[in-house]
């Protein structure tokens, strides 16, 4: 494909490859495609990783009954466990072929279970909605990456079946009332990865020219110091989900530059993903710059943490995932340079699973 703006995407993508027809329920396939170059560095797997073993499918997303929060849960031990598993199995199946194959049977076994469907009120109650949708769709990221990264160990017909049930799930995450309310929110950053990712697999543009108006969104709605609205008004979390927001920004764009887009460079006012992740290395070196953002009462904030006490472990964990993209992309950049003095993680990147980040960045990368 001949490179293109990212002014240019939201108008029109055209992607190479294999063909496919969608419709609102299905996917048909013709012939086995090959794997989907969606992240565009050359050292895939280039790390050692510990495999764990995948939960069986959780049939149903129904957080009134199994989700308690902060608590250890059944389904989301399961999700994330899922998540998880996935994520390290795409990574070593660069390497190994035993781990192809567990992957492809983890990854079938969930869609011909059609893991994840919904209860038909899946909406009623205080947070069960906001969870349902965001539960599925954090599980889903790292699933895609490594469907697309390795579609060829699957069969035309193993396709068919994986494909209807990844649109039905990006579908129904992403057309809702929740994700309408989250148009600048780190969870409809969060679906506009999914959504770049199976555009890309499915070569439906229509999905990929949505994922681009909402990182395009995210950088108009930004404020001129590089504070993202909503998640910037999270009490003490303020700093923890700015930093969730960052990751799945980057990984849209890094999805973009595997198909030769520079989302990175989308500028809107002066501001771009660079102003947003220069603001997040400031405000956890100096928290009192989002303690004003914090006080506005945006969403919830984690016990124990307030707008001037802010939790910032992320630098120390695989929440910082997200970085190591960053850095191997633009090192030369003081924003990438600063990133990593202030990250622990990132100055020895272990390969450790960040679902927002599509998996393993440290092996992607």
């Amino acid at each position: 494909m001949k490179p293109i703006t990212a002014l240019a995407l939201a108008a029109t993508v055209t992607l190479a490859g294999c063909q496919t027809t969608t419709s609102s329920a299905e996917v048909t396939r013709n012939a086995s495609a090959p794997a989907v170059a969606l992240l565009s560095f050359n050292g895939l797997g280039n790390c050692q990783v510990n495999l764990r073993s995948v939960p069986a499918p959780w049939l149903v997303v129904d957080p009134k009954e199994e989700y308690y929060g902060a608590t250890s849960d059944p389904m989301s031990d399961a999700l994330d466990g899922y998540a998880d598993a996935i994520g390290r199995l795409g990574a070593a199946a660069f390497q190994s072929d035993a781990a192809k194959d567990r992957l492809r049977v983890a990854i079938l076994s969930w869609a011909q279970s059609n893991a994840m469907q919904w209860p038909r009120n899946w909406d009623v109650g205080p947070d069960s909605g906001p969870a349902t949708v965001y539960f599925t769709t954090h599980t889903m990221v790292p699933v895609a990456i490594a469907y697309g990264e390795h579609r060829d160990i699957f069969s035309a017909e193993e396709q068919v079946v994986i494909e209807s049930w990844m649109k039905r799930l990006v579908d129904r995450t992403g057309n809702n009332v929740w994700m309408s309310r989250w148009s600048v929110d780190n969870k409809g950053y969060l679906w506009a990865s999914l959504a770049m990712a199976y555009g890309i697999i499915a070569e439906d543009d229509a999905y990929i020219r949505r994922a681009t108006r909402i990182y395009q969104g995210a950088i108009r709605a930004m404020r001129s110091d590089g504070s993202l609205p909503n998640d910037s008004g999270r009490g003490g979390s303020a700093v923890h989900y700015t930093n969730k927001a960052i990751a799945s920004l980057v990984l849209t764009a890094e999805l973009a530059a595997g198909q030769g887009v520079d989302l990175y460079s989308y500028s809107s006012g002066g501001k771009t993903i660079h102003t947003a992740i220069d603001y997040l290395v400031r405000a956890t070196q100096q928290p009192a710059l989002i303690a004003g953002y914090a006080a506005e009462d945006t969403g919830a904030s984690f016990r124990g943490f307030d707008a001037n006490n802010q939790k910032l472990d992320w630098v120390r964990t695989n929440s910082a995932a997200w970085g190591a993209y960053y850095i191997k992309r633009s090192p030369q950049l003081s924003t990438a340079q600063n990133l990593q003095r202030v990250s622990s993680f990132l100055r020895a990147p272990r390969p450790e699973t960040d679902a927002p980040s599509g998996g393993i960045p440290r092996c992607l990368a």
